[in-house]
């Protein structure tokens, strides 16, 4: 089956791309042969049922304050510290002689690249994103609006202290005026490489777990008030110890954060790559395979924490059929596809798969947004009763096996206590 789109290049401004193969995103292949009936998740592998015992609660108000009683910033107080003018604009100088050479070029993406390099001070390997050096010495208020959202994208992923993002270690500026900022260097492959591996639905039901944490992520982030708006597998890295985090907050928006973005005539984007995976910047923003309705028309007033919950419901339905929900040959057509295309049901293409997540996918992809979860919160929770439901074939069953078990139970315990009468 083909899943996903094969992309001429991966560009990602915010993302880590091994050269050597590691995190390239690739189409999944594509395979004829017949596959057993997967069991279902309240009968399936420990990887997958262990989900059920993860009780997590969402909805909850953020509090004030954390453990230790130190005050925790809310949404509002974020996009002030976000947006406030000429909060140092000008970060401090890069320490001498702090990080080695780059030692390897991680990626690249539309304003910037990373770097992998070794901080001399505590002796570890780090990623160093920078401004690629035209966009650096960029000149007018085209450069000084890159740099801004340069500067943007790191302090809105530094205050997201959750083990899903990738932690920033220091924003800098060096001695020609270039930006920088070091992060954890993520190690692994895309959850996209991950789901390109797979051959068979229980195959793509492994990977359950990295998409409930992908989920859970973008709900802390929503809860926050911080929109991501490009979701994709290919901005997820999966790693060998079960690791999943969310990489990428280029174009991540903060609520209470005006931008000039909607002040820019819909026609104003320029012409459209043919990859429907590469992220596009400008009036249309995100990832076409995975925009929301409002997100493909341009409506950027529209976009919202259920335009979110749009892009997670694509990567359920993904995960679940192996195909995405909308097809088309280049970007064009998939965005055409979206805006007038209603959503299959997850289960004409795959009978097999699980009905509750079924439903969580076709609520997250409802293209009225009124009907959609209103945030990563409300789907989280559903994501999390689905995966903990008995499937109803199981039912009868788990139910007879009951019965029995307490029967058995009954006679021993009677056998018992005749035994200590004689």
């Amino acid at each position: 089956m083909i899943t996903f789109c094969r992309p001429s290049k991966a560009i990602d401004p915010g993302g880590q791309r091994s050269p050597e193969g590691d995190n390239r995103v690739a189409a999944p292949r594509q395979t004829a042969s017949a596959e057993p009936e997967p069991r279902s998740l309240s009968g399936c592998s420990p990887i997958v049922c262990s989900l059920a015992a993860r009780r997590r609660q969402y909805g909850r108000p953020v509090p004030d304050s954390d453990e230790l009683g130190k005050t925790v910033a809310s949404p509002s107080q974020l996009a002030a510290g976000v947006a406030a003018p000429g909060r140092a604009d000008q970060p401090p100088l890069e320490s001498p002689e702090r990080y080695d050479p780059a030692i390897a070029e991680l990626g690249r993406g539309g304003i910037g690249r990373v770097l992998a390099q070794r901080d001399l001070h505590l002796g570890r390997e780090v990623a160093i994103k920078e401004l690629l050096p035209e966009l650096a010495r960029a000149a007018g208020t085209a450069g000084a609006e890159v740099a801004q959202r340069f500067l943007n994208e790191a302090r809105v992923t530094a205050t997201l202290e959750h083990p899903g993002v990738v932690p920033i270690y220091e924003l800098g500026r060096r001695a020609d005026g270039s930006l920088y900022y070091a992060m954890k260097r993520v190690r692994g492959r895309s959850l996209e490489a991950a789901l390109d591996s797979c051959a068979t639905l229980a195959d793509r039901l492994a990977l359950l777990p990295h998409l409930v944490d992908v989920v859970q992520t973008v709900a802390y982030a929503h809860s926050r008030g911080v929109i991501h708006r490009d979701l994709k597998p290919g901005n997820v890295m999966v790693g060998a110890f079960g690791e999943t985090q969310l990489i990428d907050w280029g174009l991540a928006r903060v609520r209470g954060v005006s931008t000039a973005e909607g002040a820019r005539p819909q026609s104003s984007h320029p012409a459209l790559p043919a990859s429907t995976t590469q992220t596009l910047h400008g009036q249309l923003m995100g990832t076409p395979a995975f925009m929301s309705p409002e997100q493909a028309r341009g409506d950027t007033a529209a976009v919202d924490e259920r335009s979110d919950v749009w892009a997670l419901g694509v990567m359920v339905f993904a995960l679940l059929t192996g195909k995405l929900p909308f097809d088309g040959p280049d970007a064009q057509s998939m965005l055409e596809a979206v805006k007038q295309a209603g959503v299959s049901d997850a289960r004409a293409l795959e009978p097999r798969a699980p009905r509750a997540l079924c439903e969580v996918a076709r609520r997250a992809l409802q293209s009225d947004r009124d009907h959609r979860y209103a945030s990563a919160v409300e789907m989280a929770a559903a994501l999390e009763l689905a995966v903990g439901a008995p499937s109803a074939s199981r039912a009868p069953f788990g139910l007879l096996a009951g019965t029995l078990a307490l029967t058995a139970a009954t006679v021993v315990l009677f056998g018992l206590w005749l035994s200590a009468r004689a």
